[in-house]
């Protein structure tokens, strides 16, 4: 043997040593109860009585998640990776950077293992170096607790790779997801949506909009798998349900579960993700990862708004629009005391003012000047206080996502203020009446700074708050404008109207002195509930308007108003125009001149009759309940103090129905409470009932299309 096959063969075998002591020897590891680590036979293993979580030792395929509790192996047939990288390698400037090239986790070669035993769990790192032959390491965080069905990760990025910035990250990317038997999938698709049999179809969406919360659920009526991004800083992410060809085109079109995150990480720049839960559930449908979700709304990244008494007891919503751009004036300022005031008789004393400004609505965004042909400045001040005196409030329309590029404000603020794509170029919109606009950077102080002054104007002259168009509606994105002073391209949403909101809020409220108004906003989402006080919806998405749309999942995880649409396919005026609505609970959208006379002001009256929980309760959707007639939908809602509760009924048939309803209230948190009465709130009379632990039954009818309200006290 020559000297160099020599050296050959001493340089393998030293190879060899060093990669074997990268890695952990077999071991068993025992935290302090349940959880238990192991590495042997070329698998990790990571279990505790409920979760098992399996890897592979060659590259750190997450190869099993096992819900231990029903059996159910959740991933299987080809997998390969759980973790995509992109990163530019031609710039270090996050501002310049487009997404790069991909790298994959399957690709690679985990370079070491480790276990670190907790005093409730045990957490494991897995870390990847010199990914892709770069100088860039990720490090997957993984730590399962005891007696905990839900795995935590976090993922690590160093970047030390010269001119280079790593732009997003995919993981947990679960590939391989298999499919339960009658499954569905909660998506959230902005109010939410839930598909039945989902497939393999592709679904793709970015938070903070269209998506409204951060998290997904698979589920049967047995069981789940939940995913979930704890993200309380919302910055921009992309989530994926389904077999996406250019992530992992691996033979089988396995489906995945995965969100991707944007770190925008320079040379020299470390990363740590957001937590992301992976958990199994062992109880059907979403409530199960709707409560855990919410919880952390609540308690963990607060984004639940104090509320002022005029927002919490919002009951309905009526419009009037004074101008459309090209056409006459429909309201003259000195009309609009009595526009509302004609409706006050059927309960409704809120109105929306749209158009109301120069040259009616949808133009000239943001100049809002008051038009002179309506009354002018006075003229409006003054309509806002006769408004008041009849005991009715006002809310003013304010788009704060769009300038008109005719405007005033834009002649002078042009480019300054506008999202801006990688090459420097803008996001056009318009919106069929001629008008052309840009999206605006919400980051931006002299976008800020013009919304901010006509708020001001509004409050000055009397306003009960402001209608915040397009915010939760318009989808975020990727925004490249650094002059907006935004930290990077995929924090400019989640920074720019928090800033943009708080900022407003303070004037508004002339400093905290005054908080008696409401902020309403267009669309759905969690983290901007933060800054208004009803999430609006959309009103060209009328509840049920595609199979799908379940506004339910919305209305039970964040902890929000929302605004009550009309039903899709039900007529103006018809009986249960509303029904849907009134079930939720909401506060209801009259978007047309005349109010349905079946509905208002019955709804409002038993809204009205029982505050706390209609105004001040917790929304429990079906959580709990069973109705042995399936023409019959209902819903629970817990009252404030927890001493009542309303369930809400209502027919889906022409002819009238009767219904057993029965309540394991257990389920609502309401365990070990005693029923002391069930009555219809319509006239308080009272309804014969049984009770078994936990649990009220009573059968009650309800008319052809029509809603029942029944309280059930403790």
């Amino acid at each position: 043997m020559t000297n160099s096959s020599i050296r050959a063969t001493f340089l393998v075998m030293v190879m060899i040593v060093l990669l074997l002591s990268s890695f952990q020897m077999p071991q068993n590891v025992s935290a302090a109860v349940s959880t238990v680590y192991s590495n042997s036979g070329g698998t990790i293993t990571l279990s505790n009585t409920l979760i098992e979580l399996k890897w592979k030792t060659t590259n750190g395929t997450l190869i099993g998640l096992k819900n231990k509790t029903t059996g159910t192996q959740h991933l299987g047939g080809t997998l390969a990776g759980n973790w995509t990288l992109f990163a530019n390698t031609t710039t270090d400037n996050k501002w310049n950077a487009s997404l790069g090239t991909m790298f994959k986790g399957r690709d690679a070669v985990l370079s070491s293992v480790n276990a670190t035993t907790l005093s409730n769990g045990i957490r494991v790192d897995l870390a990847f170096h010199g990914v892709g032959g770069k100088n860039i390491s990720v490090v997957q965080h993984v730590t399962v607790y005891d007696n905990d069905p839900v795995s935590h990760w976090t993922t690590e990025v160093a970047n030390n790779e010269p001119n280079s910035t790593v732009t997003a990250v995919v993981s947990p990317q679960l590939t391989g997801v298999q499919a339960l038997s009658g499954e569905s999938l909660m998506w959230p698709y902005k109010e939410g949506e839930i598909f039945s049999n989902p497939g393999t179809f592709l679904r793709m969406m970015q938070y903070p909009v269209p998506a409204s919360m951060q998290w997904m659920n698979l589920y049967n009526n047995n069981e789940g798998l939940y995913y979930a991004v704890l993200d309380t800083t919302a910055a921009y992410k992309e989530f994926r349900f389904g077999y996406d060809a250019g992530l992992d085109p691996s033979a089988g079109s396995p489906r995945q579960m995965s969100a991707t995150v944007w770190p925008f990480a320079e040379t020299n720049d470390s990363y740590i993700s957001p937590q992301v839960d992976i958990g199994v559930a062992s109880e059907g449908s979403w409530y199960w990862g709707a409560d855990r979700y919410r919880d952390w709304l609540i308690h963990t990244a607060q984004w639940e708004k104090g509320k002022p008494t005029k927002a919490m007891e919002l009951d309905a919503w009526y419009m009037g629009n004074v101008k459309a751009y090209n056409g006459s004036i429909n309201l003259n300022y000195s009309d609009l005391p009595g526009y509302i005031q004609n409706v006050d008789s059927k309960g409704i004393h809120n109105l929306e003012v749209t158009g109301w400004h120069v040259d009616g609505f949808d133009s000239y965004y943001p100049d809002y000047y008051t038009l002179s042909a309506a009354g002018g400045d006075t003229g409006l001040e003054d309509a806002v206080a006769d408004i008041h005196a009849n005991g009715d409030n006002i809310f003013f329309y304010i788009n704060n996502h769009i300038a008109d590029i005719g405007s005033d404000w834009y002649a002078s603020n042009a480019g300054v203020a506008n999202l801006q794509k990688v090459d420097g170029t803008y996001f056009p919109e318009s919106y069929g009446n001629g008008r052309s606009f840009y999206a605006m950077s919400p980051h931006s102080s002299a976008w800020i700074n013009q919304l901010k002054d006509r708020a001001n104007f509004l409050r000055d002259i009397g306003a009960d708050g402001i209608w915040w168009d397009q915010m939760a509606e318009m989808d975020a994105v990727l925004d490249y404008n650094s002059a907006a002073g935004h930290s990077s391209p995929a924090t400019s949403f989640s920074e720019g109207y928090k800033l943009m909101m708080d900022t407003i809020h303070w004037d508004f409220s002339n400093h905290g002195a005054n908080t008696d108004y409401v902020f309403a906003m267009e669309g759905v989402n969690d983290y901007y509930s933060l800054f208004a006080d009803m999430n609006g919806m959309m009103w060209g998405r009328s509840l049920g308007y595609v199979p799908q749309q379940a506004p339910q999942v919305t209305r039970y995880t964040i902890p929000a108003k929302f605004l009550g649409l009309p039903t899709s396919g039900k007529a103006s005026g018809s009986l249960d125009e509303y029904a849907w609505a009134f079930t939720m609970g909401n506060p209801l959208l009259i978007d047309t001149a005349t109010p349905n006379a079946n509905v208002f002001p019955r709804y409002t009256d038993i809204y009205k009759s029982e505050p706390t929980i209609y105004f001040y309760g917790t929304y429990k959707d079906e959580r709990g309940l069973s109705l042995s007639n399936s023409n019959i939908k209902g819903t629970t809602i817990v009252g404030e103090n927890q001493d009542r509760l309303g369930i809400q009924l209502r027919n889906l048939s022409s002819v009238s129905q009767t219904v057993t309803v029965t309540l394991d209230y257990a389920k609502l948190g309401l365990s070990g409470s005693a029923v002391s009465s069930v009555v219809n709130i319509e006239g308080g009379a009272a309804v014969a009932y049984t009770t078994s632990t936990n649990s009220v039954s009573f059968t009650i009818t309800i008319p052809a299309n029509d809603v029942k309200a029944l309280k059930v006290s403790f």
